[in-house]
């Protein structure tokens, strides 16, 4: 895929993003113990970002068991739908 590449890249990019609101954003806003208050759903959100942006990366690498071309595109696409 042509465009692999370039696909590897956001999550990377997205994930630095991610780490950088985790490590100088949720301290200086206090995620507390309320976990309804916006700093702990942003790091609960982040977490979930996470673990998509993975299973994202293991795909477009083909390191999911079976995957071809097809169903990588189809399983990148539910991803991203959800």
């Amino acid at each position: 895929m042509v465009a692999t590449p370039l696909l590897l890249e956001f999550p990377r990019a997205l994930t630095r993003h991610l780490y950088v609101e985790d490590e100088l954003l949720t301290p200086f806003l206090g995620a507390g113990p309320d976990p309804d208050a916006a700093a702990a759903i942003m790091v609960r959100e982040h977490a979930e970002i996470a673990a998509q942006l993975e299973l994202i990366e293991d795909c477009l690498r083909g390191t999911v068991a079976g995957t071809e071309d097809a169903a990588l595109l189809e399983r990148v696409r539910a991803l991203l739908a959800e």
